[in-house]
This record gives structure tokens, sequence and C-alpha cells, in this order.
């Protein structure tokens, strides 16, 4: 049996202000399939998950916490990481 591979992402949205901020990034994302580890720390004023590279992109991850009102910063090169 072959395990999936998982990617780390990290984006910055600005505006995460509180832990309300933060509770709806994880409720939006929380029940979605291929997307894990959801944190949204206020202090660091980004959203760190996993994902299922196979089910979901880095640009399918910006589009949901748009969606939930959580527009991330992506014109910054440095805004938007990905690893493995």
């Amino acid at each position: 049996m072959v395990q999936a591979t998982r990617r780390h992402l990290t984006l910055k949205v600005p505006a995460i202000r509180d832990a309300h901020c933060t509770r709806t990034i994880q409720e939006s994302l929380a029940d979605v399939n291929g997307v894990s580890n959801v944190h949204a720390p206020v202090e660091m004023v980004v959203v760190d998950v996993e994902i299922d590279p196979a089910k979901f992109t880095a640009r399918t991850v910006e589009a949901l916490l748009a969606e939930a009102g959580y527009l991330p910063k992506t014109r910054n090169l440095a805004s938007a990481s990905v690893r493995e």
C-alpha cells in the first residue's frame, strides 16, 4: 500500500486578527478531504496546513481561504511556501 505524500503549505494571511479568525479558518478547512493539520496562529499572521497534492494545490487552498473571507497575500513570493 502506497502512502500519500503530504505537503506542508504556509500562507501569509494579513486578515488574521484574533482567535475568532483562527477558529473560522480552521472550521472552513476542517471538513475538506485532503487538507489536514490546519493552524492559524494570530501572532504569526499565517496559515499552516498540510495538503494532499493529488487533491489540492496551493491555489485551491488560497481560494478556500478567500471564500472564508481571509485572502492570502500571494503577490510576494516570500508569502507562500510549500515543502514536502
